[in-house]
């Protein structure tokens, strides 16, 4: 797959949590 350095997937995954939280 496509490399993400580790601090940019960490970023996508702190956003994919707060788009989570603010769907519920």
């Amino acid at each position: 797959g496509i490399e993400i350095p580790y601090n940019q997937l960490d970023v996508h995954l702190k956003k994919d949590n707060q788009d989570a939280a603010a769907k519920k």
